[in-house]
């Protein structure tokens, strides 16, 4: 209840406030702003009244959202991780685009959350919330995230895949620039299984388990460009135990989305600031100045 509140509550001011995004504005964007002002007028006139509903703070609009869309697709071909990394390209998207920029090319997002903290939050994919999600400052496109599946099975042509954990990454990467070690989530694989009541023994995708399975982030650098891979557990049929494989990656002009690494992240993460190493040459020269 005192986060619908809080979240209602920011919707709010910031709709009163008007904050617009420095330059333009687009016709996308707009039509996003006047229904972020709607959903937070409807969640102020109800948050005292109401139980929480798992759609307040997504935006129902349909000329805003598209349910159907299946775009983009990157599965046919490794991504370019010098791409990814160090220019902030993903499939025909770019860091600082707009919105309607960016739906020009992938579509309407299949799901829409509305401002908390950094901004406005696209989701695409296949799964219900979306494996890959786009948050934008302003109209301002400002993180690209891979995640949950399409992590797992995502394949960048530099030879790092989703399979990999953190002893793997790193000798492929390098040593990251700063690295958080999360050693408070330990629950026995069976009370994950309980948590989990539909997924089968090896499958523990999609699900709130996978806030249990969160192990850690590490952080590389590329000028203004911040990626971060965060590692999970993950049960695997027919194993001994759990392996490591990727929870999600995600690239951001860092500077403008520090409230978010101050808030400690998404998806249950911390900032990624507990341990800051020197990069190695070899592992530096991989990447941009």
């Amino acid at each position: 209840m005192g986060r619908l509140v809080v979240h209602a509550l920011v919707l709010f001011v910031v709709a009163e406030l008007g904050l617009n995004a420095v330059g333009a504005e687009s016709t996308f964007y707009q039509r996003e702003q006047a229904a972020e002002e709607a959903e937070a007028s409807r969640m102020m006139a109800h948050v005292f009244d109401s139980k929480f509903h798992a759609e307040d703070g997504y935006i129902q609009d349909s000329s805003l959202i598209d349910t159907n869309n299946l775009l983009p697709v990157l599965t046919n071909a490794p991504v370019s991780y010098a791409g990814f990394t160090s220019r902030g390209e993903l499939a025909g998207i770019k860091l600082g685009m707009t919105m309607s920029e960016v739906v020009a090319v992938w579509g309407k997002p299949k799901r829409l959350s509305s401002s908390w903290v950094i901004g406005p939050r696209f989701y695409y994919g296949t799964g219900k919330w979306g494996e890959l999600s786009l948050w934008f400052s302003g109209d301002r496109l400002v993180w690209i995230e891979i995640g949950y599946t399409q992590a797992e099975h995502v394949t960048f042509d530099n030879g790092l895949t989703g399979m990999m954990g953190r002893a793997e990454t790193e000798t492929l990467l390098g040593a990251p620039a700063l690295r958080h070690i999360d050693q408070e989530r330990h629950i026995d694989q069976d009370v994950l299984r309980r948590i989990d009541h539909d997924a089968p023994p090896f499958d523990l995708l999609r699900t709130n388990a996978q806030y249990w399975l969160y192990i850690g982030n590490y952080a590389y650098r590329a000028g203004k460009l911040r990626t971060d891979i965060a590692f999970k557990r993950a049960l695997t049929h027919g194993s001994s135990g759990p392996t490591e494989r990727l929870y999600s990656i995600g690239v951001c002009l860092e500077r403008e989305v520090e409230p978010f690494f101050e808030s400690g992240g998404a998806n249950g993460r911390q900032p990624v600031r507990s341990e800051t190493n020197r990069t190695p040459a070899a592992a530096a020269s991989r990447r941009s100045p």
